[in-house]
């Protein structure tokens, strides 16, 4: 809402931005020449930001200039990680992961170095993913979905407050 525009990430890893009855294409992701998971799974916006939550890191569209403004790759060692969703809290941004939640200071210059984003809440080995993060109240959620046996999801979902994470 702070921009007016709409962000449109497709299956193909294609984005569409429509601004006052125009379409701008951003084929970027789409025509990135990489053998992994290029999946768009989510999108978070701030200060006219667009961070979205790719199957390899997060890519940062700047809604003003309309492209890419950057990519975080923040996995171990720089390595890439499916990022299911972005949320922030406070300065921090947090990325779920099938990894576990990174975080990172929003206002470093440099979030695209790997060592700047540490684990806030590991895997610690289990079989999930933690898949959605969302703020509210000054607090934030996130989701960790663990399929059992059958199939069935076995989701759990940890809380925030700004110094550690625990049952909300």
């Amino acid at each position: 809402s702070e921009t007016g525009i709409l962000v449109v990430a497709y299956s193909n890893a294609n984005i569409d931005l429509i601004s006052q009855n125009k379409i701008i294409n951003i084929s970027d992701i789409k025509r990135k020449n990489m053998t992994g998971d290029k999946t768009i799974y989510g999108i978070a916006f701030r200060d006219k930001l667009a961070y979205l939550s790719c199957g390899f890191g997060i890519v940062v569209i700047d809604l003003v200039k309309f492209e890419i403004k950057d990519t975080y790759i923040i996995g171990p060692g720089g390595t890439e990680i499916k990022v299911f969703d972005i949320d922030f809290l406070g300065s921090n941004i947090f990325a779920a992961t099938a990894d576990g939640v990174f975080v990172a200071d929003i206002n470093n210059a440099n979030l695209s170095n790997f060592a700047n984003w540490n684990l806030s809440l590991p895997d610690n080995g289990n079989a999930g993913d933690y898949n959605i993060l969302e703020q509210f109240s000054g607090k934030l959620f996130v989701n960790y979905a663990k399929p059992d046996a059958s199939a069935n999801s076995l989701d759990d979902v940890l809380m925030y407050d700004g110094s550690s994470w625990g049952a909300p």
